[in-house]
């Protein structure tokens, strides 16, 4: 384009002999100009975009003079804080305090959020006091809030929002959502709780999102009876819950030991038609589990199977702790060499950790023996658990060989030959009962095979 430009310049210096050969460059120039324009713009408003490329597509248009309004300019802008591009946003800036009108709220309000996403949190703040800006206003006041909520800076939140106070700017809900979203990343649930509190008090209405951030806080702060009024607040409000947020209050409600809520708040997901995740069920098994309540904690796995939801390596520890807390160690093993055979569920350390706690409480310690055995072969490194269970169990061995009992099963090699069966070659299915004990367990139910 640069080069189509001289000659066209070139010719017009050496007179009008040529004047519509030059008119017509002069159109051609143009339109590859903008078109040059347009891709670059789709190029950096598109979301698969990464950084570097945005910042190339931004460096482009700015060297070319390509963008020309202060409306292009916020707009390249925005779309490179979307991209994280900080230091495109930061040269976009800098252009923006050529023009005439200058960068205003929204303008530094973008560049903020790019160095939130970039994770410059330092050059965030200070864009937002730099002494050149205009006032700054709520737009930038909630970006910053935002990048510290990103990284769990809530002193600096809870700072952000003190200022605006002083700056006679009235908080908006969007920036109470971050504050309490970097509160709860924190572990500081009452100062969440206090600014869900203070947000009422300004006569402001929360939304899903800042209900969602409160019952998170509650969860971690096994603060289970002020997520459920939550819950209840929000519905009595006209607010549907989705989801994720009755995931948040089961999870509270886990963690303070009321399996009887978790329950039924999965109940209540049902009955308003509102499909439970594979975090839900995984919540529900937890706390089942933990209150003593293996059956029903197998069931719920039964069905959370039966859903065909993505299983993952979470959801078959949480079963597996179920097995354990139940001595049920044939459950256990055949859920180990399940999760094998599952694609993305490779066991680790803690699922083999519950497997050999189930088969401690059901002194079944040559299976304890052959998945130590089985850790090592798969380069598992065993905690501090599953140390003291290897110690138990050879003593126990030791035990058995002094008093002259062997085992005539030969249980451990078939557990090694099922367990180390490798993902893509599962032969579980091709074998009859009567050949593999280790079949996986049917939907209808703990102790019952096919």
């Amino acid at each position: 384009l640069k080069l189509a430009v001289f000659r066209l310049r070139d010719g017009c210096s050496k007179g009008s002999r040529v004047g519509p050969l030059r008119g017509a460059a002069c159109r051609l120039v143009i339109c590859a100009m903008a078109a040059r324009r347009e891709a670059l713009f789709a190029l950096l408003q598109n979301r698969t975009t990464g950084r570097r490329q945005a910042w190339q597509a931004a460096a482009q248009l700015l060297g070319n003079n390509l963008l020309h309004s202060r409306q292009e300019l916020l707009s390249a802008l925005r779309a490179s804080g979307r991209r994280g591009a900080w230091d495109c946003a930061l040269a976009l800036l800098e252009r923006l305090r050529m023009v005439n009108a200058g960068p205003d709220d929204a303008c530094y309000a973008a560049a903020v959020r790019a160095c939130g996403e970039g994770h410059r949190l330092g050059i965030a703040i200070r864009l937002l006091r730099d002494a050149d800006s205009p006032r700054a206003g709520n737009a930038s006041f909630g970006a910053a809030i935002a990048a510290c909520a990103a990284q769990g800076e809530w002193e600096l939140s809870l700072a952000l929002l003190t200022e605006m106070h002083s700056a006679a700017l009235r908080p908006d809900v969007p920036a109470y959502s971050s504050a309490m979203s970097a509160c709860h990343r924190a572990v500081k649930p009452r100062w969440a709780l206090r600014l869900m509190q203070q947000l009422k008090e300004d006569r402001l209405q929360p939304d899903i999102i800042a209900y969602g951030a409160a019952i998170s806080a509650c969860e971690v702060g096994r603060k289970w009876p002020i997520g459920l009024w939550l819950l209840e607040s929000m519905q009595t409000a006209g607010m549907a819950p989705n989801v994720v947020i009755y995931s948040s209050a089961m999870s509270a409600c886990g963690k303070g030991h009321s399996w009887r809520n978790v329950l039924h708040l999965l109940l209540e997901m049902q009955n308003r038609c509102i499909s439970p995740n594979i975090v839900s069920y995984s919540t529900v098994i937890s706390s089942l589990s933990k209150g003593s309540h293996w059956e029903r904690a197998f069931n719920i796995w039964c069905e959370l199977r039966e859903r065909r939801l993505r299983l993952n390596r979470v959801s078959y520890g949480t079963v597996l702790g179920a097995c354990a807390e139940g001595s049920r160690w044939e459950h256990a093993l055949n859920l180990l060499a399940e999760a094998w055979c599952d694609e993305g569920s490779c066991p680790d350390v803690r699922c083999y950790t519950a497997a050999l706690s189930a088969c401690e409480r059901a002194r079944s310690w040559q299976h304890a023996a052959a998945l130590l055995e089985d850790m090592r072969a798969r380069r598992l490194r065993p905690d501090i658990i599953c140390a003291s269970i290897a110690q138990r169990a050879q003593r126990a061995a030791r035990r058995s060989e002094r008093h002259g009992r062997r085992s005539r099963s030969g249980a451990g090699g078939r557990l090694r030959t099922a367990v180390r069966e490798p993902v893509g070659g599962c032969t579980g299915a091709e074998q009859s009962e009567e050949e593999s004990p280790w079949a996986p367990l049917d939907s209808s139910g703990p102790g019952r095979k096919k």
